[in-house]
């Protein structure tokens, strides 16, 4: 539960820093949200998921404490389906091609669904225990880039993941998980009403402990974790959403060269410079 709440408080607490002058501004995240965060520290992949309740909301509109309880623990079944779909995916890409490393509850962990009353949430961990499980069961985004001699960017793009297409279903995955999230509703006195207003937010969080990685983010920040966080934020999902991440590599090497080549061509310019003088002298 730890990496849960961590999650969730830094969402409600931080101060975003934005583009190149990096000055602090604050954000308005909804109580209602569907979150996807991807965390890198170098040597694993954590990847969570998460429904944010609007627990004040639900408390009003519930007609008992029971009522509201069995709610938390419709919702918990819901997100347990999800939660066996990608066991279940994860379990078929092993068996078509079997890496005893990357195996399940080996190369790739997944938590229990647990609630957290604290920060109002329901979700769970999908845990990569090295970066190469993580590329064993992801499709790369594509990357574009061109190495020059003094300068080199890489560029990854790929689509927002909660407007990407469920396979074999003409439908996106935001819309998917937000459905979900209402059938957990079905068969309780505040169904209709709920489903009247429900719009949540749909946030991808990517953390990383690289400062090079550049993004097209929302917001990007430095957390009090030292990860770079980089966060989306999509009140409305669209087919062609895309996300992109950018890193710029200086070839040091390079430029020294290119120093020592000036240094010398100055050095021989100056040299006959002082021969041509002499001779003229003479």
């Amino acid at each position: 539960m730890k990496k849960l709440s961590y999650f969730i408080i830094l969402l409600f607490t931080m101060s975003f820093l934005t583009g190149c002058n990096q000055k602090s501004e604050t954000t308005q995240i909804s109580s209602e949200y569907i979150l996807l965060a991807v965390s890198n520290n170098g040597s694993s992949i954590c990847q969570s998921v998460r429904f944010g309740v609007d627990g004040t909301k639900i408390s009003h509109i519930c007609s008992s404490l029971k009522e509201e309880l069995d709610f938390r623990k419709s919702l918990i079944s819901k997100v347990e389906t999800l939660r066996n779909e990608m066991l279940m995916s994860f379990a078929i890409q092993y068996l078509q091609n079997p890496v005893k490393e990357y195996r399940l509850n080996n190369g790739v962990v997944l938590t229990n669904v647990a609630y957290d009353d604290k920060n109002s949430c329901v979700g769970f961990d999908v845990i990569f225990t090295s970066n190469g499980a993580w590329q064993y069961y992801h499709k790369s985004p594509d990357e574009k880039g061109g190495k020059g001699f003094f300068i080199d960017r890489q560029v990854s793009r790929g689509t927002f993941p909660f407007s990407s297409k469920m396979a074999q279903e003409n439908v996106m995955v935001g819309e998917r998980y937000r459905d979900l999230f209402l059938s957990a509703t079905s068969g309780f006195s505040f169904e209709e009403e709920f489903k009247k207003d429900f719009s949540p937010q749909f946030l991808y969080l990517y953390s990383t402990p690289f400062s090079k990685i550049k993004s097209n983010a929302t917001y990007r920040y430095r957390g009090v974790d030292n990860l770079y966080h980089h966060l989306w934020v999509k009140d409305q999902l669209e087919e062609d959403d895309t996300i992109s991440l950018s890193v710029t590599t200086i070839n040091y090497g390079w430029w020294i060269l290119l120093v020592l080549v000036i240094s010398m061509l100055g050095m021989t310019v100056g040299i006959v410079t002082i021969k041509l003088s002499r001779r003229k002298k003479k």
